[in-house]
């Protein structure tokens, strides 16, 4: 599942399988829910992002860039993290059952991995 343009609000949901979100602006108070029962969630932010992050892993890593401040907390199967960025305002949920969270900065290379 991949999407590259979100005006408001977004809620990603998939079973089994992979979701990527790539967020070339966002400036708005909006909601992000990304979900995945047996896969990874990947979300790509712009440099300039704001907003609360809560993200959750049952089984897997949470991989975030350094900039962003969250201070993620790894246990012996999955990881949590949570924080506010910059002025805040959006709302960020990412969650998988087993898979790994990556955030990164910039747009996605759709010709490599993650």
């Amino acid at each position: 599942m991949n999407v590259a343009r979100v005006d408001k609000s977004i809620k990603l949901n998939s079973g089994a399988g992979n979701v990527h979100l790539e967020l070339r602006d966002w400036d708005s108070p909006g909601k992000a829910s990304l979900n995945s029962g047996a896969g990874s969630v990947y979300l790509y932010v712009p440099a300039n992002i704001s907003g609360t992050f809560d993200l959750e892993t049952g089984m897997g890593s949470i991989d975030v860039p350094a900039e962003l401040g969250l201070d993620v907390d790894d246990d012996d199967f999955g990881a949590k993290a949570e924080g506010t960025v910059g002025q805040g305002g959006g709302t960020f949920n990412l969650s998988s059952g087993v898979g790994n969270l990556k955030i990164k900065f910039g747009e996605s290379k759709k010709s490599q991995p993650l």
